[in-house]
């Protein structure tokens, strides 16, 4: 769709004051124009037909990406809601604007669009205002029937098949079974907040393969159109049958909501006589001002809206919470520390002695003439045992603030509140620096304040805590910041001598940790668990991987699950993290003190914190043993968790490189012990395949690391598939890293030493080390390409079969056909190109039918190899029809096939449109790798050969001089490439009219010239034609026949 129709369009406005605001809300592949547009009449009803039947209603279509992944990605689907409620604040300024009421219209899976704008958390925002404002929904075809997920994916994988041209392949089938949980959670989430909202649901009562989205909502009115899926959106007249349905219930909001407004405005109330207030009430605050306070105008300024922003539509009392690590005031920890307040409350407000002093200030407090009163319960964290609501003046004024550990009191207690995340970085160093009394601070003292806050997590507990060490030791923060590496566990214990300063940190959360072990033992292992878990975001679907059956390769080359506890973690630990109703009893208990923080969902599954000094601290005060137990623990789970192959898990990519930032951390916690399970050989083959399957991710210094470590681990470990992968993986990254030489070297080793038959070969060599070595030939082949030593490639791929040819193992079958891809490579440089292209279409045939070959990046490789053998037997048109499919994924991976179809089909604005794109991609590029390099490099040639027969010459020798300076960069000055770039070159001079510069490049391409029919032809044929008479130059042409 045109980006310039994405965002909102308004069709109609009123003359007068609209009634309600109409906002049309396309679905899955549409368009907010053509989706409402009758095809035969050209009628687009919205702007046609429904000025004149509503002339009081403005009416607005809303367009936005509607490929399927933002239905189904839900971040993506967020961003689109969020536009829509940012898109109506924009439009609806004024005072009459902002309450008028909003009617959405959507079709199919449009409806989940404005289901998940209703259900975007917009407290106390703009936003918010606009989701109050929505009176009434209009669903035409949009599921919202789904009684089980597996029946709302199948409804989802109809609509997918009805709006697209194409059957869906079977990984979009397979996305949308996944997928569709979250469009049915929000499914059932609308349900709880749509029984204020007026619903109409038609459905489809012609054929088509979608069911009809039946009535499953409270209030919803359901009825039929005589129209399939897509028509039902679509009326060519007022007489339409089907349009009248649909008006008569835009016509039906219409009246109640014209009447509604009527009664409010015929409501006059005499006004009550005003009740004397008192003034001011005493001020009653038992601690004296923080000086050093610093930061969260966010909060307060949050606080100041909700109390005094705006009027309030009723008269009500109101609550705010403030949850989060080290709120220490006033303590409402206990019902006694409670009611020993409410007595000094009693006494300073003059009251005679009572028994009852909560009683007594609270009837104080319900007289209208104190109704200006502000309450503050501070460190209301165990509700349970405080039930602090019990305190609370029963009243509809005054105000409350809460300060608590337990988020549970936001939405509980509290109609609103906030969660206290830590200081911004500039506000922590300065907090830190006035605590410690610097008022003049150095450079160095700056810089190490900064490392400081970085250390302690920007926690306002801890930086007031760091800031009185310094001040009361005399220490620098240079010196601070030594000793807290050094002896971290005594800086912690560290309690300052002067009697209004903090505790130490330790000893402010030891009671936190002491009632967590007493109250759950599940909870205590848990937050130990997370102790050595990278603490940003420690994501429940990791722990879940990292507890449930994974896929592996088994000796005999199969597919086979194997069970966490078999990889070295606790049976007990997988059962608490299997238990739904347990571990959400630990995180609740970890929570409830804000020890864990659970933040945003990804794919339906929560995302866990843990501020870096609850660790340090859980850490420090457990006997080192059982740290060690813990630490070993994850480890383990990350290992088991982390993907080992792209053809066991289609998501590898994703998976991988969202467990690779736990993966690093829990190394580094490797690297501090030495127990008993250090020296185990399960478990170090264990770690070193994890970090094998790793070295794909990342940039080069990382998979550098991983291969390093993995050798380290695998220096006394017989295990010949593990040896054999290590060494296919370093041959890979020091050929990518553009070392050839040492490549070569690294396999030639392996092959000497481990790879050639041995006399008991047969009872050595299973189908899995078979089939790795079999991936070691190929690449070993693959650098002999490199060389340009085609027919010995050939003969080592040639080499390499299954244990049984008739029957080979899953893997040995993948081998084989990466062999294959690479023979046809080996096959295409000698000439043989009919050969070749069969090799390959016959591997491409195979894969088609083949469930092993799913879900992996070499299938863009098979089809680029089959497309270059078209080009060089003269098909462009079946290269083009092959890869035209493959069109947008390949420019967003950086391949240019396409673009050489094109080119070979003279279609030279269409390659260099995309060529262009694939530059602009490349050149942001900071370190690109080896093999990204050389796929610039034919970006560069291709695009310099377009330029060149488009005869803009200026263009084309720019081109041509950086694709000369790749090829040298790449190590390819003297070969084929530069010499048919030199060729190139030779001619724009010539016809910019440097004639000795062209013969002299023309000598040079000379010598590198090797073979390649097609451009050298071209090439040689037009200098012949033009250089031949004026520069004398024939005899330095050669012919390559």
């Amino acid at each position: 769709m045109d980006k310039e129709k994405y965002g909102m369009t308004v069709l109609y406005t009123p003359l007068a004051a609209a009634t309600f605001d109409l906002v049309a809300l396309h679905g899955l592949n549409g368009d907010p124009m053509d989706t409402w547009t009758d095809k035969q009449s050209g009628v687009m009803w919205l702007r046609d037909l429904l000025p004149k039947a509503l002339p009081r209603t403005r009416v607005m279509t809303f367009g936005y990406n509607a490929r399927f992944k933002n239905f189904t990605v839900l971040q993506d689907l967020r961003m689109i809601a969020s536009k829509l409620l940012a898109e109506l604040v924009d439009l609806r300024v004024t005072k009459e604007e902002r309450s008028r009421p909003i009617v959405f219209i959507c079709h199919s899976l449009g409806g989940i669009v404005a289901k998940k704008a209703l259900l975007v958390r917009c407290t106390g925002d703009d936003r918010d205002e606009v989701q109050q404002a929505v009176y009434g929904i209009l669903f035409l075809g949009t599921p919202h029937n789904g009684s089980s997920l597996a029946s709302l994916g199948k409804v989802i994988s109809n609509v997918l098949s009805t709006v697209s041209p194409l059957h869906p392949a079977r990984a979009l089938i397979t996305a949308l079974q996944q997928d569709s949980k979250v469009l049915f959670e929000i499914t059932q989430d609308f349900v709880k907040v749509a029984r204020t909202i007026h619903l109409v649901s038609f459905f489809e009562m012609k054929m088509t393969p979608i069911a009809p989205f039946i009535k499953r909502i409270a209030n919803e009115i359901t009825i039929g159109q005589y129209a399939d899926h897509r028509n039902i959106v679509r009326f060519e007249s007022t007489g339409d049958r089907n349009f009248r349905p649909v008006l008569s219930r835009l016509k039906k909001f219409e009246e109640d909501i014209v009447e509604k407004l009527h009664q409010n405005s015929s409501q006059f109330l005499q006004p009550a006589q005003p009740v004397q207030k008192e003034s001011t009430i005493p001020l009653d605050l038992p601690f004296l001002p923080c000086s050093s306070f610093r930061g969260r105008n966010d909060v307060l300024e949050k606080m100041r809206i909700y109390f005094y922003g705006e009027e309030p539509k009723t008269h009500c009392r109101r609550a705010f919470a403030i949850c989060g690590l080290g709120i220490l005031f006033l303590n409402a920890a206990s019902k006694a520390s409670l009611v020993a307040d409410f007595a000094r409350l009693q006494q300073f407000l003059g009251f005679s002695e009572s028994n009852d002093a909560v009683g007594s200030v609270k009837r104080w407090l319900a007289k209208e003439e104190h109704s200006n009163w502000l309450m503050v319960f501070d460190n209301a964290d165990d509700l349970q045992v405080v039930p602090i609501w019990e305190y609370f003046p029963v009243t509809p004024w005054g105000h409350i603030i809460i300060t608590s550990r337990n988020p549970e009191v936001i939405g509980g207690v509290a109609e609103e509140g906030c969660n206290l995340g830590p200081l911004a970085s500039e506000e922590a160093r300065t907090l830190l620096l006035e605590a410690a009394g610097i008022r003049q601070p150095s450079m160095e003292d700056l810089a190490s304040a900064e490392e400081i806050v970085g250390l302690l997590g920007s926690l306002p507990l801890a930086l007031n805590h760091a800031g009185a060490f310094m001040r009361s030791r005399c220490r620098s923060p240079k010196q601070y910041q030594d000793l807290y590496m050094k002896t971290r566990l005594n800086i912690l214990k560290f309690h300052p001598m002067l009697a209004h300063s903090e505790n130490s940190i330790l000893s402010t959360w030891e009671v936190n940790f002491k009632q967590i072990e007493h109250d759950s033992e599940d909870a205590m292992d848990l937050l130990l668990l997370f102790s050595f878990f990278e603490p940003s975001v420690i994501s429940e679907a990791v722990l879940h991987r990292g507890s449930t059956p994974r896929y592996r390769w088994d000796e005999k080359g199969e597919v086979t699950e194997v069970q966490a506890e078999v990889n070295g973690v606790a049976g007990s630990l997988v059962r608490l993290i299997q238990d739904e109703m347990a571990f959400d009893a630990a995180i609740e208990k970890l929570r409830s003190v804000s020890f864990v923080s659970c933040n945003s969902e990804t794919n339906g599954m929560r995302n866990f914190s843990v501020h870096p000094l609850v660790q340090e601290c859980a850490v420090l005060r457990t006997p080192s043993p059982v740290a060690n137990k813990w630490r070993w623990q994850a480890i383990l789970l990350i290992c088991h968790a982390f993907p080992r192959n792209r053809y066991l898990e289609p998501l590898n990519g994703d998976i991988g490189r969202a467990i690779l930032p736990q993966l690093s951390r829990v190394l580094v916690e490797y690297d501090k012990i030495n127990t008993e399970y250090a020296h185990s050989l399960l478990f170090r083959s264990e770690i070193a395949a994890t970090l094998l399957a790793a070295s794909r991710f990342s940039d080069s210094a990382w998979k550098m690391e991983a291969l390093v470590r993995a050798r380290e681990l695998l220096k006394h470990d017989p295990d010949r598939f593990l040896n054999a992968w290590l060494t296919y993986r370093e041959s890979i990254l020091l050929r990518m890293s553009g070392r050839q030489a040492e490549s070569v070297y690294c396999l030639e080793a392996f092959v000497q030493s481990k790879v050639l038959p041995s006399e008991d070969k047969e009872s050595e060599d299973t189908p899995r080390y078979n089939a790795q070595r079999g991936e070691l030939i190929v690449s070993f082949a693959e650098n002999l390409i490199r060389e340009g030593k085609h027919e010995e490639a050939q003969n080592e791929l040639n080499e390499w079969s299954p244990l049984d040819p008739n029957n080979p193992s899953t893997l040995e079958r993948i081998t084989a056909r990466a062999r294959d891809i690479t023979l046809g490579k080996a096959l295409r440089y000698q000439g043989h190109f009919q050969v070749a292209v069969k090799l390959l279409e016959k591997v491409l045939e195979e894969s088609r039918t083949d469930d092993c070959f799913d879900g992996t990046g070499w299938y863009r490789v098979l089809l680029s190899g089959i497309a270059d053998l078209y080009c060089e037997l003269g098909r462009p048109c079946n290269a083009e029809m092959l890869l035209q499919q493959e069109l947008e994924p390949m420019i967003q991976r950086g391949t240019q096939d396409i673009a050489t179809a094109f080119f070979q089909r003279n279609l030279l604005d269409k390659a260099e449109e995309i060529l262009l794109s694939l530059k602009a991609v490349f050149e942001t590029m900071i370190r690109p790798d080896h093999a990204t390099q050389i796929v610039f490099f034919r970006v560069r040639v291709t695009l310099a050969r377009v330029y060149h027969q488009q005869a803009r010459w200026d263009e084309a020798l720019q081109c041509w001089t950086q694709a000369l300076g790749a090829a040298g960069r790449l190590q390819m000055n003297s070969g084929f490439h530069a010499g048919i770039i030199r060729y190139s070159m030779a001619h724009v001079l010539h016809i910019r009219g440097e004639r000795e510069k062209s013969h002299e490049m023309l000598l040079e391409a000379k010598r590198n010239i090797a073979s390649e029919p097609r451009w050298h032809d071209y090439i040689v044929r037009v200098v012949e034609e033009e250089c031949n008479h004026s520069c004398g130059i024939q005899q330095d042409l050669v012919t390559l026949e």
